[in-house]
């Protein structure tokens, strides 16, 4: 398993150029094969020949005879005289066809009415013939692989090209562009491969525009009865006559339906494309005064309580985007510190590199603190969390953004939401303390 999956994240083209080098490779090496046991086949069976004949010419003579020439050795006569004469390792050879090494030789004997016959053939030069030609197959199968490679190289260009093309305008496509990737292409298995894309983002785009036209509808359906009831709930605290007990009803209708309406914004905003959120910072806008509009909206969850909400600058600066995202995330970090502070104080702090919201609340506890952010969105996160927090872990995974937790020297609990180099990037680097 491991193999395959080694070989299916390989490119293309090394698998193309891999495949057609071993396959060269092989080819080279069979037809070495074959010609080098083509070759030896013919050297015995010249050998053999050779050999015959010389001793069909000693037969046919019947004199005795002894004759060393440049290859062959050739001996007949009496049998006890002659096996005097023969060289030490021929003298105890009986009649037969004979291998023999060193020195390497092909040896046969006769013995016929008294009369023996040797014919002895040197094969030292024909295993020399025999390595050079080794050697010759050898160079010339590194020839081919090389030659195989550079081949497939240049093949696997020509036959990827047209896969790299469509990848690159499919990197470059906009989702709403209504052009068709299969134009330009040929009948093949890219064409196809275009179609397809061109089949699948059409999907894709009537998908995105049914979403869009819902979020619109939702956006407006939605925030519509909320208004309606935040106004009336307002109206009615408006009311001097109203008991204690009413009013307490009533500024509890007030902040769910803050809270509903801040809800409702944050998915909406989750359902769109990055870009079609973020837009253009407003020119002067900073962060501290994005931070008094988020502390004055969510004081309602101080009222009653002995608790004081204030803003601290250390370092100030122009606003970056997104706007709106960032106000949702240190709204929920601000409206965490309040609900579960009861006296005290809730500080926002604005730093240089992001904002830090340090509450005197019951702190955090040790098994529940890395459970916070990792619940998900729309069920409880336990003690000190909710649906706000597992949101903003949400938000800043999306944007590049880190947010961590952590207990304050004191009692309560620290807040920290960091930008990456200071603006918001590309990479998520959420953490929780």
């Amino acid at each position: 398993m491991a193999t395959s999956s080694a070989a299916i994240r390989r490119p293309l083209t090394t698998r193309i150029v891999i495949a057609f080098a071993g396959f060269g490779g092989l080819l080279a090496l069979l037809m070495a094969v074959y010609v080098f046991a083509a070759f030896e086949y013919t050297e015995r069976a010249y050998m053999q020949g050779l050999v015959d004949d010389q001793m069909s010419y000693l037969r046919e003579s019947g004199r005795p005879h002894s004759v060393v020439l440049d290859i062959m050795s050739l001996h007949q006569g009496p049998a006890e005289t002659l096996r005097e004469e023969l060289p030490p390792d021929l003298r105890s050879l009986g009649p037969g066809a004979y291998h023999l090494y060193t020195p390497p030789r092909h040896v046969a004997v006769e013995q016929q009415d008294g009369i023996l016959r040797v014919v002895s053939m040197d094969l030292q030069p024909i295993y020399d013939r025999e390595r050079s030609l080794a050697l010759v197959l050898a160079g010339g199968m590194l020839v081919a692989v090389y030659g195989s490679l550079w081949i497939g190289y240049w093949l696997a260009g020509r036959i990827v090209e047209p896969v790299r093309s469509l990848a690159d305008r499919v990197e470059r496509r906009d989702l709403d562009s209504a052009e068709r990737l299969a134009e330009g292409y040929a009948d093949d298995e890219v064409g196809v491969l275009a179609r397809t894309l061109d089949t699948y983002q059409a999907r894709i785009r009537d998908l995105l525009e049914r979403e869009r036209r819902a979020t619109d509808q939702a956006s407006h359906e939605l925030r519509t009865p909320i208004t309606v009831i935040t106004g009336a709930a307002e109206i009615l605290l408006a009311d001097e006559t109203l008991t204690l007990a009413a009013r307490q009803r009533v500024e509890r209708i007030r902040r769910a339906a803050v809270e509903m309406a801040e809800l409702v914004e944050t998915f909406l905003l989750l359902a769109r494309e990055p870009e079609e959120v973020a837009g253009a910072p407003r020119p002067g806008r900073s962060l501290a005064a994005l931070l008094r509009e988020v502390i004055d909206s969510q004081a309602i969850w101080l009222e009653g309580k002995p608790v004081e909400l204030r803003l601290e600058v250390e370092e100030d600066g122009p606003l970056r985007e997104p706007e709106r995202l960032l106000a949702i995330v240190a709204a929920n970090l601000v409206r965490n510190a309040c609900q579960y502070t009861e006296q005290g104080s809730v500080e926002v702090r604005v730093r240089s590199d992001g904002v830090d919201v340090l509450d005197t609340g019951p702190g955090l506890g040790r098994d529940s603190r890395a459970d916070l952010f990792s619940a998900r969105p729309g069920a409880q996160a336990g003690h000190h969390g909710g649906l706000g927090l597992p949101l903003v872990r949400v938000l800043c995974e999306r944007y590049g953004w880190s947010v961590s937790l952590s207990t304050r020297p004191g009692g309560g609990t620290v807040a920290a939401l960091r930008f990456e180099g200071g603006t918001p990037g590309l990479h998520a680097a959420f953490t929780s303390a």
